[in-house]
Parts: C-alpha cells; sequence; structure tokens
C-alpha cells in the first residue's frame, strides 16, 4: 500500500528516482533521506505519503492518548513534513477526547529508584465497579511501566489470586508487589498466596492511597479510555485491548522507551507501518540448533517408518 501511495505522491516519487528540486517539499530534509527495498525511509522511520497521512493519524491515536503520546507513537516509526502539527490538530478536534476531556489529576508520592530490572516490583490497584457492575485490576511493572489488566465481575480475593497467577505464567514471578490496604490485599488467603511464591508485599499508606503512584497514574489512563468508548457509544471492554497496545508500544515519558521494549527488549508490532528489519536478531547460533533437532527428528521418525511401510506390503 504504501509503495503504490508513494508513487501518486509527487514529493517521494521524484526522490525515489533520484531526482530533487528545491520546490519539493521532501528538499530540505534530503540529507536524511534514504531508500530501503523501495520504500522512503527519514532515519529509520518510513515517510509516509500524502494520501495515507489521515489513515495513518487515526491508527496512532487509537486509544485516545492525548497530544504528547500520539507524537511520540508517530515519532517512533513514521514520519512527513509538519507531522507534529498534524498530530496536534488531530488530537484537539477528536470528538470523544473533547467529551470526555482531561482526567483530574492527583499528586502522588514518586518512587524515588527504578529497579534493578523488568517485572521485579510490580504495583496493583482494583477500580469500579463500573456501571456494567465490573471492576478493572491493574497490575503496572515499576520498571517498564507494562500494563496488565483483568476484567472481573467480583473482586475477591480467589478473584484477585486467580488473575496474578494468569499473570505471573506470562511474565514470571515478581520480587515484590504494592497494594492498598483493600479486604481483598489483606486476607490471611492473599497473604499466604504471596508468601508461597516469595513475593514481598508491600502496603501504601493507609492515610494515603495516592501513595500508590504509578498505578494510579495507570487509572487515569484506563478511566479517560472508558469515558471516550461511553462517548462513541462503544463497548468498554473491547477497547480496553486497543488502548493496551497503545499504550504498551509508546514510549514513556520518563524512561524515553516503550513498556514493551523495556519488558521484552524489543518493539512490538502494531498498525502503524513500519520496517521489517527494526526486530530482526542475530540469532544464528538459534537457528543452526533449530536446525539440527529438526535433522535427527527426522533421520529417527525415518527408519520406523520404513518399518511400516515394509509391514504393509508384507
Amino acid at each position: 500500500m504504501i509503495k503504490d501511495s508513494a508513487n501518486l505522491d509527487k514529493d517521494i516519487k521524484q526522490i525515489l528516482n533520484g531526482k530533487t528540486s528545491k520546490s519539493n517539499n521532501l528538499f530540505r530534509f534530503r540529507e536524511e533521506l534514504s531508500v530501503v527495498d523501495g520504500v522512503l525511509l527519514k532515519g529509520s522511520r518510513i515517510v509516509i505519503p500524502d494520501r495515507l497521512r489521515k489513515q495513518t493519524l487515526q491508527l496512532a491515536h487509537e486509544g485516545h492518548q492525548g497530544i504528547v503520546k500520539t507524537k511520540l507513537r508517530l515519532r517512533e516509526k513514521v514520519w512527513w513534513p509538519g507531522i507534529d502539527q498534524d498530530a496536534e490538530n488531530l488530537v484537539k478536534s477528536c470528538r470523544a477526547c473533547q467529551v470526555v476531556g482531561p482526567v483530574p489529576k492527583q499528586e502522588p508520592i514518586m518512587r524515588t529508584q527504578l529497579p534493578d530490572g523488568p517485572w521485579q516490583d510490580l504495583c496493583a490497584d482494583l477500580m469500579g465497579p463500573f456501571p456494567t457492575g465490573e471492576y478493572v485490576f491493574v497490575v503496572v511493572d515499576y520498571y517498564s511501566r507494562w500494563q496488565e489488566v483483568a476484567i472481573l465481575k467480583s473482586v475477591t480475593t480467589d478473584k484477585i489470586i486467580r488473575s496474578l497467577d494468569m499473570m505471573f505464567s506470562h511474565h514470571g514471578i515478581p520480587i515484590s508487589l504494592k497494594t492498598d490496604n483493600g479486604p481483598q490485599f489483606t486476607s490471611r488467603e492473599f497473604y499466604n498466596y504471596l508468601s508461597e511464591n516469595g513475593v514481598k508485599h508491600n502496603r501504601s499508606t493507609p492515610y494515603w492511597p495516592q501513595a500508590n503512584g504509578e498505578v494510579e497514574r495507570q487509572n487515569r489512563t484506563l478511566l479517560k479510555a472508558f469515558r471516550t468508548a461511553n462517548a462513541e457509544n462503544r463497548d468498554w471492554r473491547k477497547e480496553i485491548p486497543k488502548l493496551l497496545l497503545a499504550y504498551r508500544s509508546t514510549p514513556h515519558s520518563t524512561t524515553g522507551k516503550s513498556p514493551a521494549e523495556l519488558l521484552f527488549n524489543r518493539k512490538i508490532r502494531t498498525k502503524l507501518p513500519e520496517i521489517d528489519a527494526e526486530n530482526r536478531k542475530d540469532d544464528a547460533d538459534t537457528r543452526r540448533k533449530d536446525f539440527e533437532m529438526k535433522r535427527k527428528g527426522k533421520n529417527i521418525c525415518r527408519p520406523e517408518k520404513e518399518k511400516r511401510e515394509n509391514q504393509t506390503l508384507t
């Protein structure tokens, strides 16, 4: 799609054909441009043809993140002249964002030290009940800011434990978990669960629940998603995955990298155009071992197959 549209963009087509002129809108960026497999790049970012820019902006704004985060998402993968202003205009004109408005901020206690690595120290909180009668259980990794979410019909300790079990099966067991003093988190059952898994339980200040600052910030993001879904008459539960993909793939203002990149050491693929080379790894050793194991398996199976064929002929 990008290659086809590029041939309809006079500025990009001119560059691809090896021609430049001062009237070309890309002329002043010519030293930063290159062509890879017929696609024009500025650095490692794809130069988006004019006819695809509106669609690209809409994709970047999925999840209804604000101006800064929408710009950050775009800057990761795509570019065109005036992209920042176009992103700002889009967010300002977004009807759902206008209806919802900014979610009120609280001043949390800031965490002073970053953990040594991802998924070591976590924080958790509950939101709800929502008008649908459901709750949202949120777990945030302090290091990567990766967010896990579970939608629950009830908030018993058993439901919380089941949700954590699933999250831990994906990412491993953390060193510590910080929560507020809700009854689900202060029960003997929850205490035993964390003890059996070797997880230290930290509790936020009873008189200042905002001390669990990182998860409070994530709650504001989820609350905005709920409100925008309501404003657009959409099911908020179906909007959560879109928000999570947008959030997880957007560079964080504090770390400068996306939660996915810090947790997995790679960027995750989204609907935004990108060059295939970004996540390619030097995995020759892995490929060699995979080939050897498959070859051995094939050789082991061959005598058995020949034996069955001979028996059939007999």
